[in-house]
């Protein structure tokens, strides 16, 4: 196998020291001839570069370094007129000998008649390489009965252990949309702790469980711990200083709460457009918030640095 590793400028000229044409432009349509077990096939685009018909052949160019054997060789397009400023696409295709080795050169030319040794160009030089085929793959693989026996002692042993994990115990009780004490009861008597945390969740009655961590049928947490987002009748308010105003009036609409006054300063190190200070603020900006909890709506006044 091998594949073209580059292409370079032109180094062929049929006769030495006679300038090419400008008739044509000679392009190859990808950068390198795709060679597999010494075959292999290279496209290229022939612009006629004048305003007149041109009746072109195409040929080999091997005044190359390295050069290809024209025997190797074949040029696939037939001579064809190419109209003004059109193009056509020339195909050259490879069939070198099995087991030949080494890095060889070409190029193509297109000539216009009658003048095809003066009125032609030659186009880039190709390099391919060609290796010896890779070795034939190995006969395939076949199991023998004691790595069948062994396949089959091994998923048995991991089945036993799922089963042993089901038959160990059961996923995390569905306690949402229960009554917060009912649900707590539950888990309890499933073995599991229940952490109760209460929020406004508009619409919804109060005491009733909203969602839990972790949910119906999950896998039991080590620490046996189910947290219950509980309903409540108060909102709680959060603390939202030093935020940016945009995520403190985002924060405390979610809270269930409204945006009330707002006031600005240009006092203190806080960045601008965010809030210094709320109120009400007891009990819930400190290090230990033990939570502030008012009626659903209740405005929460900002200080807000400009």
């Amino acid at each position: 196998m091998g594949r073209a590793v580059s292409i370079t400028p032109p180094l062929f000229s049929p006769e030495p020291g006679k300038p090419m044409s400008s008739f044509y432009s000679i392009t190859p349509l990808s950068g390198q001839m795709q060679v597999t077990n010494s075959h292999g096939e290279m496209t290229f685009t022939v612009a006629n570069n004048t305003d007149k018909i041109l009746q072109t052949r195409f040929d080999l160019g091997l005044g190359v370094p390295s050069p290809a054997k024209k025997e190797w060789l074949q040029v696939d397009t037939k001579p064809c007129n190419i109209p003004p400023k059109g193009t056509v696409q020339v195909v050259v295709k490879l069939n070198a000998p099995a087991g030949t080795v080494g890095a060889y050169n070409f190029a193509i030319v297109a000539a216009a008649a009658p003048r095809t040794d003066e009125d032609y160009t030659v186009g880039p030089t190709v390099n391919f390489s060609l290796s010896k085929a890779a070795a034939p793959a190995p006969p395939p693989f076949k199991l023998a009965w004691w790595m069948i026996l062994i396949a089959v002692v091994v998923v048995l042993a991991i089945a036993g252990g799922i089963v042993a994990l089901v038959m160990r115990g059961h996923g995390v009780p569905d306690v949402v949309s229960k009554k917060s004490d009912e649900a707590q009861q539950i888990l309890q008597k499933a073995g599991f702790t229940p952490k109760v945390n209460e929020a406004y969740f508009p619409g919804k009655d109060a005491g009733i469980v909203q969602d839990q961590k972790p949910t119906k049928d999950d896998p039991a947490p080590a620490d046996k711990v189910v947290v219950l987002n509980v309903s409540s009748a108060f909102a709680f308010v959060p603390c939202v200083e030093g935020l940016a105003v945009f995520d403190a009036v985002s924060k405390l609409k979610s809270a269930g709460l409204q945006l009330g006054d707002q006031t600005f300063t240009t006092d203190g190190s806080a960045p601008n457009n965010s809030v210094v200070s709320q109120n009400p603020r007891n009990e819930v900006c400190t290090a230990h918030s033990n939570g502030l909890r008012v009626a659903p709506g209740t405005k929460v006044n900002l200080v807000i640095k400009r």
